[in-house]
């Protein structure tokens, strides 16, 4: 029987596109089974929440669920609609599901786990506590805080992409991992990373592995437990080893459950490969917070615009050839993914960086054309030299490995950038983005290159986690695009070995995750976009 780690590397490669062979799925749309978009509770009450610019945005729930994993838009075509959320999805199928842990007095909320119902923007009341548990409760949970945690519906990204949906399910946890720490940051809070929870205390928790509840629920249609984190004050000195599991279980142990989740398809297609990875990729150990830092200068981030920034968020689906960027904002977008734990959206993902970015810069004012690459050091104390070597030595290929200096005039001197090849790079970025042209009409295109084989074996359910990683990543670039006045997708489909073969990597120590394009996306005249919360004729929504 193989182990955890030999299931979720061999995962990987079965999950791979090649040129002549794509990881396997329908290979088409079965639109008889798409799955719901949105999970409901039925029996539980519905709690509704203020829409908008709530009175008092300071430590407000309800504004940070709306920015956070709430909608942005409805978009229409030919009778079609379909609505689009403040967290990126794969395809926008959206397979995560929030829940909240509140303490009584919390705006008026009721006590106890609830689940974030966006559709609505209400939440739906799951465990409901007594007043000496609810009492308890508060004790239990930061001062001026509350949790927020995130589960995954496999079948979601499934139904679509086949195989590949466990990659994308744990891209999108981690797009909305930095979702929520942007939004934290929008209502004067911040997200703090749980790392002491397994997933079996986690499904406790948020009461979907409750058989009571799942009885007669396809299991497809059951969730999978991704994370938690604390939302605390901005200024709260508060940590994460204080709130114990154990204890905060015994107290929901004794609350009452309310609601049947919803079954989301009639028929399902099997495969059995994904959760096979799920179970073996399962945090089973805890870890203690990582002391991992960044010595970069501080990131800017103008919180005053970022309401604005996450809710006009859109995925472009295609660029216009030509576009241009400027240098300054390059440098800007590319310091953005560096991880600073005391900055948004980074504050909620406590984890030494893996990834580093392989670009394909198409243009860029006062950058040469060509492939680059981008080294992330995993903490201050990290040896810089030590890491260049090892990657230097992983990657055979015929490389340049020139420092590039020109973003040092934008203060961006701290930037490890370094060109691997020049000139124009178009055609492989089409190339190994499965032949997109989005990968090669914008200012520039990337893949995220992480360590994978020796992190995996050592624990396997790193291999979610090299996942979040990327997609906040991709968190970043999103609404550091749209600051700049720019667009921005992520790109799923990639030849994997196509792009270890352009580096000259061998075996799977190093892997490329996520492809992601920066442009100025070309629109679509003929989709109507919609408010996002008109159909609830309420708080001035319609």
């Amino acid at each position: 029987m193989p182990t955890p780690a030999e299931t979720a590397r061999a995962y990987h490669a079965i999950t791979k596109h090649h040129v002549r062979r794509q990881a396997r799925s329908l290979g088409y749309i079965d639109w008889d089974t798409q799955p719901d978009p949105f999970r409901r509770y039925a029996g539980a009450a519905l709690v509704e929440l203020e829409l908008g610019a709530a009175r008092d945005v300071t430590g407000s729930v309800a504004r940070l669920l709306q920015l956070g994993l709430g909608l942005t838009a409805w978009k229409q075509y030919e009778g079609n609609r379909w609505a689009l959320r403040a967290n990126p999805s794969s395809g926008n199928l959206h397979p995560t599901e929030g829940y909240v842990v509140l303490p009584a007095g919390r705006g008026g909320l009721p006590a106890g786990v609830l689940h974030y119902a966006p559709r609505e923007h209400a939440l739906e009341l799951r465990c409901s506590l007594d007043r000496d548990a609810a009492r308890a409760l508060g004790e239990a949970l930061p001062a001026g805080g509350f949790l927020v945690g995130l589960t995954s519906i496999l079948w979601r990204e499934a139904w679509k992409y086949g195989e590949r949906a466990l990659r994308y399910c744990a891209l999108d946890t981690g797009h909305a991992i930095g979702a929520l720490d942007y939004a934290a940051a929008c209502v004067g809070m911040r997200t703090v990373a749980l790392n002491n929870w397994t997933d079996a205390q986690l499904a406790q928790l948020f009461g979907t592995g409750r058989a009571a509840d799942l009885t007669g629920l396809d299991p497809w249609d059951h969730e999978q437990p991704e994370l938690l984190v604390a939302v605390v004050p901005e200024a709260s000195d508060w940590q994460a080893q204080t709130l114990e599991p154990d204890r905060l279980l015994e107290i929901i142990k004794g609350g009452t459950w309310h609601g049947k989740p919803n079954a989301l398809s009639q028929e399902h297609h099997e495969w059995d490969v994904i959760h096979a990875t799920a179970e073996a990729t399962q945090r089973i150990e805890t870890s203690l917070p990582s002391t991992s830092l960044n010595s970069s200068p501080p990131h800017t981030l103008d919180v005053a615009r970022l309401p604005a920034l996450i809710e006009q968020r859109r995925s472009a689906v295609s660029m216009q050839p030509g576009a241009e960027l400027s240098l300054a904002a390059f440098g800007q977008l590319l310091d953005a993914t560096l991880k600073r734990p005391d900055s948004a959206p980074w504050r909620g993902f406590d984890q030494a960086s893996r990834a580093h970015l392989l670009l394909f810069v198409h243009r860029v004012e006062g950058l040469p054309r060509g492939v680059y690459f981008l080294e992330r050091p995993a903490s201050k104390d990290d040896s810089t030299e030590a890491l260049h070597a090892e990657l230097q030595a992983a990657m055979s290929g015929p490389l340049d490995w020139h420092r590039c200096d020109e973003l040092a005039a934008h203060g961006f001197a701290h930037l490890r950038l370094f060109r691997l090849r020049s000139g124009s790079c178009e055609a492989i970025a089409r190339a190994v983005s499965c032949q997109q042209d989005i990968a090669a009409d914008g200012a520039f295109s990337l893949g995220m290159l992480t360590r994978l084989g020796s992190l995996v074996d050592a624990d396997a359910s790193a291999y979610r986690r090299l996942f979040w990683e990327c997609g906040l990543i991709g968190q970043a670039l999103y609404i550091e695009a749209e600051a700049a006045s720019q667009n921005a997708t992520g790109i799923g489909c990639f030849f994997d070995d196509s792009v270890h073969d352009l580096l000259g990597l061998r075996g799977d120590e190093w892997q490329i995750l996520y492809h992601f394009t920066i442009g100025q996306a070309t629109h679509d005249d003929r989709l109507q976009t919609l408010p996002p919360y008109a159909h609830l004729k309420r708080n001035g929504a319609g």
